[in-house]
């Protein structure tokens, strides 16, 4: 798993994290887990293309 969008310090960039709504849901728990702090800029954008 990528944690470029939780590692990277510029702020002046806006983070997508595109994943399938269940990858996206285990990501999330596990960055929460880890204690990773989810920046303001990044957005987790749920896609499913079913």
């Amino acid at each position: 798993m990528d944690t470029f969008s939780v590692r990277n310090k510029n702020k002046n960039i806006d983070i997508f994290e595109l994943d399938h709504p269940l990858t996206q849901k285990y990501k999330l728990k596990r960055l929460q887990n880890t204690g990773f702090d989810i920046p303001d800029n990044v957005y987790f954008v749920p896609i499913d293309s079913r």
